[in-house]
C-alpha cells in the first residue's frame, strides 16, 4: 500500500478519532509516514502479555480483541477494538511491558503501528497534543473502571444485555426502526467479556429472542427496539 493511500485512509478517520483532530493535515501525514502499516491474520497475536511496550496501534480495518489470562488460566476479555480506535496506548504513560494480549479477530486486520518516541517528538512541536494524549489514556482508564464496576454491581443478565446495547450504539446500523449489528464475536467471547458462562449467554439470548427483543444469526444481530432492550 502506497504512502498516499495510507495517509488518505487515516485522514478519512479524522472525524471519528478525537486524537487525530488534535493534528493538522501536515502532522497526520508526518505521523503516517513515520509509522508502519501492519496486516495480521485471524487469531494472530499483535502483541502478548510480557512483551516490551514500545508502540501503540490505530485500527484501520478489522477487529482486535484485548484480553488477559486469569489465575485459573481462563481468558478474560477486556474489550474489542474496532476501526478508528486505538489500543496499546498505555505505552505513552511509560508502561514497560504489556499487561494484556492483543489478537486479530478477522482476516486482514490492518493497523497503523506508531512508536511512542514519534508521539513524544511531535509533542515537543505541538504542546496541545500532550493534552490529547492525556485524554486518550484517561478515556481508556475510565473504561476499565466502568468495566470493573459493572462486574461487581450488575448481575449476569444485565452485563450481557449491556454488552449488546453498547456494541449496537457504537457499531450498529439503523434499519428502519430497528438496529442491525454485524459482528465477529462468539457466544464464548460474550461470556469471557461479561464474566459469565457460555450457557448463561445462550439462555439470555434465547430469552430475548423468544420475547421478540432481538433476532440473531452467527454474525448478525437485529435489535427490535434498543430503548426497550433490558
Amino acid at each position: 500500500m502506497s504512502i498516499i493511500v495510507k495517509i488518505n485512509e487515516v485522514l478519512n478517520l479524522t472525524d471519528k478519532v478525537p486524537f487525530l483532530q488534535c493534528l493538522s493535515v501536515y502532522e497526520v501525514e508526518y505521523l503516517v509516514a513515520k509509522s508502519s502499516l501492519k496486516t495480521f491474520r485471524k487469531d494472530e497475536n499483535i502483541y502478548k502479555f510480557g512483551d516490551t511496550s514500545e508502540k501503540f496501534y490505530l485500527v484501520l480495518s478489522g477487529i482486535v480483541k484485548l484480553s488477559r489470562e486469569g489465575y485459573d488460566q481462563k481468558e478474560f476479555v477486556e474489550t474489542f477494538v474496532y476501526t478508528g480506535q486505538f489500543f496499546g496506548e498505555l505505552t505513552l504513560s511509560e508502561e514497560q511491558i504489556r499487561m494484556q494480549n492483543a489478537i486479530a479477530l478477522v482476516p486482514e486486520t490492518v493497523c497503523l503501528e506508531i512508536k511512542k518516541e514519534l508521539v513524544y517528538e511531535m509533542i515537543e512541536k505541538n504542546s496541545t497534543l500532550a493534552i490529547c494524549v492525556i485524554k486518550l489514556i484517561g478515556k481508556r482508564l475510565e473504561y476499565v473502571q466502568n468495566r470493573a464496576s459493572s462486574l461487581v454491581l450488575h448481575d449476569a443478565r444485565t452485563r450481557i444485555v449491556d454488552f449488546i446495547k453498547n456494541n449496537v450504539r457504537q457499531f450498529g446500523q439503523q434499519v428502519g426502526l430497528e438496529m442491525l449489528l454485524k459482528h465477529t464475536f462468539t457466544q464464548q467471547d460474550i461470556a469471557d467479556f461479561t464474566g459469565t458462562s457460555r450457557q448463561t449467554v445462550t439462555t439470555v439470548l434465547n430469552e430475548l429472542r423468544k420475547n421478540n427483543k432481538i433476532q440473531f444469526r452467527r454474525k448478525t444481530m437485529l435489535i427490535r427496539d434498543l430503548a426497550s432492550l433490558q
